[in-house]
């Protein structure tokens, strides 16, 4: 048995302190060591019960792995704020946007809207690895929106730096919902239920804005895609606005993304039988009380793996288990797609960003913008963002370009992966899994999933 439960404790608690500093203050490497711990190590190991299958070897975490563990249970999240979204918790808000979300009307063809990809019965994602939206397939996977508002970048490349910029995007795009502006804010004044709801959260539209005034459909040539053709109407439609009507516009449908953005930011994974483990764990000082039989024993030696052998933990870290940043998972067919260096391309162009007049709140810090201005963007060529591993069960297929159908085929990949190039990225080797290994790595990955 394990003795010194007292300094474990202490530990875990600091831990939990770290933990919640989040990104910017700590990474999981500052707590990793190639030495033991003085008098700690030894003495705060502990030996997992054994109840599942007797013939496993028992299961060693030591110290520093119960800190990292202690970290990656839900009861760490705090709820999701966005400083450029006053209307980001406010319940109506949420109301209209979750209406928006659903209504097919904000495309152009009144069939699709942001449920057509983003399916919560698909675990906030679609079961195509790329989906076909008018006869033209896309070129990435829809990321799930499960803790979304607990992200900082948007898409996988990260080319929105807000929840509403992003829900402007997609709802914008040619290639997905191919809505417009001018189509949103008309919506609104003919549905008198959502122009009721759009009030009492915002107030009265501007005078300048009506049904009989407005374009049927209007929106700016797209500055971070190509031209469509049959949309070049609505292009010059926008240009022949006056220039107080188009910034009305753009303040009101501003508005509507920010109330699906409120929506989206309700979106949280649920408990799992993980988080009950870890926080018994914790309310048990590190101790494996015969209760704590949440997760088998092969499921324990597969978190024995994520945070130390395979790990996955220096990307997947934290209550939502990524990191939110950008890596090459260097994938051996040549790609056009450059990812993360196009994203922050995007970003810093679009006039939307949060440091424009649109977001609520500007910081006096240098914020993200600025710092962004100052990146290369070789190293991040085809880079993609670390997605959550909340609920990855309910959102499969996975990678970026849902190349992936199964978690075992991600496990193979990553422990084979043959990093190259001068911009390699030195976390990502050759993980030297054996096949059961990889199984139990499987098995783990499965309990961060909530039951049906």
């Amino acid at each position: 048995m394990v003795r010194h439960w007292g300094v474990l404790l202490v530990l875990m608690l600091i831990g939990s302190q770290l933990g919640a500093q989040e990104v910017t203050n700590i990474s999981p490497l500052e707590t990793e060591t190639t030495e033991p711990i003085a008098d700690v190590t030894s003495s705060a190991n502990f030996l997992t019960a054994n109840s599942f299958d007797p013939t496993l070897a028992l299961v060693e975490f030591t110290a520093t792995e119960l800190v990292q563990i202690s970290n990656l249970t839900l009861s760490k999240r705090t709820p999701a704020q966005d400083l450029s979204n006053r209307y980001a918790n406010q319940p109506n808000a949420a109301i209209l946007g979750k209406n928006l979300f659903f209504d097919l009307r904000l495309s152009s063809d009144n069939k699709a809207s942001c449920a057509t990809c983003h399916n919560p019965q698909q675990g906030w994602s679609t079961p195509d690895p790329r989906i076909t939206l008018r006869g033209v397939t896309l070129t990435r996977h829809t990321p799930s929106l499960w803790n979304t508002g607990h992200q900082r970048w948007q898409f996988w490349d990260g080319r929105a730096d807000s929840v509403w910029l992003q829900a402007l995007e997609s709802m914008e795009n040619e290639a997905e919902m191919r809505g417009d502006r001018v189509t949103a804010v008309r919506l609104i004044l003919s549905d008198p239920a959502l122009l009721a709801t759009y009030r009492s959260v915002f107030g009265e539209l501007p005078a300048e804005l009506s049904l009989a005034t407005l374009p049927l459909r209007a929106k700016p040539r797209p500055i971070n895609e190509p031209l469509v053709a049959a949309e070049d109407s609505v292009y010059q439609a926008w240009t022949q606005l006056p220039a107080t009507v188009r910034q009305s516009i753009n303040h009101v449908a501003i508005n509507l993304m920010k109330t699906i953005a409120a929506f989206e930011m309700t979106i949280e994974s649920p408990a799992t039988r993980f988080d009950q483990f870890v926080d018994q764990l914790i309310t048990d000082q590190g101790q494996i009380t015969p209760d704590n039989n949440f997760i088998s024993a092969e499921e324990q030696q597969g978190l024995k793996l994520f945070v130390g052998k395979a790990q996955c933990i220096q990307c997947h870290f934290g209550f939502n288990l990524s990191d939110g940043e950008f890596h090459r998972i260097f994938f051996e067919n040549k790609t056009t797609d450059m990812g993360r260096a196009s994203g922050i391309v995007q970003v810093l162009k679009n006039p939307f960003n949060s440091s424009s007049p649109y977001a609520d709140h500007h910081s006096s810090e240098p914020n993200r913008m600025q710092l962004l201005n100052a990146v290369s963007t070789v190293p991040f060529r085809a880079a993609f963002k670390t997605p959550t591993l909340r609920n990855l069960t309910t959102s499969a297929p996975y990678m970026h370009d849902g190349r992936f159908s199964t978690l075992e085929a991600v496990i193979k990949h990553y422990n084979e992966i043959q990093p190259r190039g001068h911009h390699a990225e030195e976390v990502l080797k050759p993980l030297g899994l054996t096949t059961q290994e990889q199984q139990y790595l499987v098995k783990f990955l499965q309990t961060l999933s909530a039951q049906p």
